[in-house]
């Protein structure tokens, strides 16, 4: 099997995975509300490659994978995360706001 994943970025509203074409799209309002917000999706994206739905495991798997990239204390709107602190002390919003601290 092909460990490599595609992502690009597109005008579109939501993103979407396709596994069977290693594949990931990302809408472009996602990354130009910040990196972090931007790696976040993506990692949620990825995440449908393992399981289809937003099940329990489906989150523990996100979570793990988010932290990975300093990513935590994850908070979710209906889908997506909408707010969550990095490991440096942030908390960064779903509009990209950084509430407390610098992202960089």
């Amino acid at each position: 099997m092909n460990s490599t994943r595609d992502v690009v970025v597109r005008d579109q509203s939501r993103g979407k995975a396709f596994p069977d074409k290693n594949l990931v799209k990302v809408p472009a309002w996602a990354v130009e509300r910040g990196v972090m917000y931007a790696l976040a999706y993506t990692v949620h994206e990825v995440g449908h490659f393992v399981f289809h739905r937003h099940g329990l495991s489906f989150r523990v798997l996100e979570r793990s994978a988010l932290a990975h990239w300093g990513i935590v204390n994850v908070e979710y709107g209906k889908t997506y995360a909408n707010r969550f602190g990095t490991a440096y002390g942030h908390v960064l919003e779903q509009d990209g706001l950084v509430i407390r601290g610098q992202p960089w």
